[in-house]
């Protein structure tokens, strides 16, 4: 017979902090949004003001929302998950990143270019004009790029794939902004058309290799970019070292 355990009372902030995931998992706060106000949550609750704070440091704990002193409380991450998986990307090294990035991404392809009903093969050519308009600024484009690859992933139709791939392509954001614009870079419009029509065609294997080639390029322009930092840190290094001198 199986032993049943008495139902566990749940403290006032546990509830709390369970909403605030809610909000955060539905869309209504979103990643990189700062949240209502401790007065406000404490209206919208009907809670203390020792509820909300403990509610927001246990999620800040956890690694999805970030205090920021004199401004305010903002959503760093969608739910645990993510936020563990942005831990261990900030560990990784950048071949470790695009690596791990290349097995996600071609197994999400082959089963995009399989999966793909034609109803959503429409949401994805607009997303592709989306990120092929040239008047675009950088950051603009590395949304535009993201949002892409994105509805690629959804159309695999996995969602634990899916939400892998996200939270890495979040962290990519934020190293392309970083420093990949340090020169040219190229856009790979026509590598993108390709891979959309791969898709379109139901040819996995196509899309796997323009996956292949994408990744690869991106890893040869990341390097390039580290090459020149360096570059450019041990002449600034070198100047200063010369007017010590002097």
């Amino acid at each position: 017979m199986t032993e049943l355990s008495k139902p566990m009372r749940i403290t006032l902030s546990a509830q709390i902090l369970r909403q605030m995931e809610q909000c955060i998992l539905s869309g209504s706060w979103q990643t990189g949004q700062k949240i209502p106000g401790e007065m406000e949550l404490m209206s919208q609750f009907g809670v203390s003001r020792n509820t909300v704070r403990e509610a927001i440091q246990s999620l800040v704990y956890a690694g999805i929302l970030q205090t920021r002193p004199g401004d305010g409380t903002y959503v760093l991450c969608r739910n645990r998950f993510d936020a563990a998986l942005q831990s261990r990307l900030h560990a990784a090294n950048l071949d470790e990143i695009l690596e791990t990035r290349l097995v996600l991404e071609t197994d999400i392809v082959r089963f995009a270019a399989l999966r793909r009903t034609p109803a959503e093969l429409e949401a994805l050519h607009q997303a592709l004009a989306d990120r092929d308009q040239p008047d675009l600024e950088k950051h603009q484009f590395i949304l535009a790029d993201s949002a892409f690859h994105l509805k690629v992933a959804e159309l695999c139709h996995n969602t634990l794939l899916y939400d892998m791939y996200r939270s890495m392509l979040v962290f990519l954001e934020r190293l392309v902004e970083a420093y990949l614009f340090t020169s040219g870079f190229d856009r790979q419009l026509e590598e993108h058309s390709a891979l959309y029509q791969a898709i379109v065609d139901r040819d996995a294997m196509q899309a796997m290799e323009i996956v292949r080639m994408l990744v690869a390029s991106e890893q040869r322009t990341f390097h390039q970019a580290d090459a020149q930092i360096a570059a450019k840190t041990k002449k600034v290094y070198s100047e200063n070292s010369l007017n010590q001198t002097i």
